[in-house]
C-alpha cells in the first residue's frame, strides 16, 4: 500500500507509477477498497498505474481486510475494472485468519461473518456450525457481517462464555463512511471480544468515532 512518506508528492494515481518506479522495488502490495477501488467504482488511474508497473516487470500482490468474499470473488470484481488479478495474488483477512488457524486443533467453528470467511475456514478443514449448535463451537470467528442479527450476536456471546476461543479477522472499528450502518454492526461484533467490559457501548457513534481519532 502506497504511503506519501515513502514517495513525497505522490498523492494521486496520476503519475503514481512513475513515483513508485523510482523507489527501486521489485514488488508492491496494494490494499483494495480505498486504494484500487471505492465501493463499486474503480479509482481513476489505478488500473493504468498497475499496468504500467507490470510492464516494468514489477510483481503486484493485493491485500484486503474485507472478509466477506473469497479471493475468487475479489478477482472477479477487479476483472470487471479491467485489472488482471488471479485469486492466487489476493490475500483477504479471512484467508489470513484461516492460515493462522491452520496449526490449531480442529473443532467446530461459529462465525459472525459472511461466505468468504466460511469458505476460508472450511478449506482448512474446520466445520462451521449454525446458531442452534453454537454452544458446541470450539472457536468463534468474526469478520464483517452485513446480515448480522441479535440472535447471531447472542449465540456468539454464549459460545464465548462457554469457553470457545474468540478470533477476529481484524480489529477495524469502522469502514467506509458510505456504509454507516456497518459501523454499528462492527461495534456489536467487538462486544464479543470485550464481553466483560460493561462500558464498551457507553459512547454514542459520534463520541466513539471521535475517541478513535
Amino acid at each position: 500500500m502506497m504511503n506519501k512518506r515513502y514517495a513525497p508528492g505522490c498523492r494521486q494515481w496520476r503519475g503514481m507509477a512513475t513515483c513508485m518506479d523510482k523507489l527501486d522495488l521489485d514488488a508492491f502490495i496494494f490494499d483494495l477498497d480505498g486504494c484500487i477501488y471505492r465501493g463499486d467504482n474503480a479509482i481513476p488511474g489505478s488500473g493504468k498505474a498497475l499496468s504500467s508497473l507490470r510492464k516494468k516487470g514489477k510483481k503486484i500482490l493485493f491485500l484486503t481486510n474485507n472478509s466477506t468474499m473469497t479471493p475468487e470473488g475479489f478477482s472477479s470484481k477487479l476483472n470487471r475494472f479491467g485489472i488482471e488479478a488471479p485469486p492466487s495474488l489476493i490475500l483477504t483477512s479471512a484467508g489470513a485468519t484461516a492460515i493462522y488457524m491452520r496449526n490449531l486443533e480442529r473443532g467446530p467453528v461459529f462465525i459472525v461473518g459472511e461466505s468468504g470467511l466460511q469458505k476460508a475456514l472450511e478449506r482448512e478443514g474446520f466445520k462451521v456450525v449454525d446458531e442452534d449448535h453454537a454452544l458446541d463451537a470450539k472457536y468463534v470467528v468474526s469478520g464483517l457481517d452485513r446480515t448480522l442479527t441479535y440472535a447471531k450476536v447472542a449465540a456468539a456471546c454464549s459460545a464465548i462464555r462457554g469457553g470457545a476461543k474468540y478470533i477476529a479477522t481484524n480489529d477495524v472499528h469502522f469502514i467506509n463512511a458510505e456504509d454507516a450502518e456497518a459501523h454499528d454492526r462492527l461495534i456489536c461484533i467487538n462486544t464479543a471480544k470485550d464481553i466483560d467490559d460493561p462500558n464498551r457501548l457507553r459512547y454514542s457513534k459520534q463520541e466513539y468515532l471521535k475517541s478513535e481519532e
